[in-house]
């Protein structure tokens, strides 16, 4: 395997990725306007967890039904950012942030595209910045026509609550966050003395 290679997930993983693509498509599709219409949303695609915007999995082969021997083979697949830049209609501009120099690397060969940023760092201050900026910030009357979608799938729990008050105070954005919630099993206390300010 290739130092850029993305290896994790199983088939959860890609019945999560069809579910994402399927909601994507439908967004899109809802929020495209009418044509010939004066006005048209700017719509953004958010990953704040992009990874190298694909994944390497390995998959079992033949068997029975199909009369083969069972083998296994590797195979790289679309990642979240890759099947967001496939959507029709398409997202106007597509937000990559990856923390990994390795996955941020294999991340910027989708700048081909011109509709892609790709951005190196860690997602919650990375987001603040993002919706900080004069792009994001809301206009003095109205909303503005800005919408997006924000996925969060981290591996653990580095999505801060901030980031969370952040995205729900724009008022702008559908966002789909996959909770982690072995990682909160694992810091439950068995009593409650044992669950201090942080938790």
């Amino acid at each position: 395997m290739g130092e850029a290679e993305h290896t994790f997930g199983g088939d959860w993983t890609e019945q999560k990725l069809d579910a994402l693509f399927y909601y994507l498509q439908f967004y899109t599709t809802a929020l495209k306007g009418k044509s010939g219409a004066s006005w048209s949303f700017d719509l953004w695609y958010i990953d704040a967890f992009a990874g190298s915007g694909e994944r390497t999995t390995a998959r079992q082969t033949g068997g029975l039904f199909v009369q083969q021997p069972i083998s296994q083979e590797v195979v790289q697949l679309d990642g979240s950012a890759k099947r967001a830049l496939a959507i029709k209609p398409p997202f106007q501009r597509v937000v990559l942030i990856e923390a990994d120099a390795t996955r941020y690397a294999a991340l910027c060969a989708l700048r081909e595209d011109g509709r892609v940023q790709c951005i190196q760092g860690d997602a919650n201050e990375e987001l603040a910045k993002l919706l900080n900026s004069a792009e994001w910030r809301l206009p003095s009357v109205g909303k503005g026509l800005r919408r997006g979608v924000v996925f969060l799938d981290p591996y653990g729990m580095q999505v801060s609550w901030q980031t969370l008050e952040l995205l729900a105070a724009a008022k702008r954005f559908d966002v789909w966050y996959l909770f982690p919630i072995e990682a909160v099993g694992r810091q439950l206390a068995r009593r409650f003395e044992g669950v201090d300010q942080s938790k």
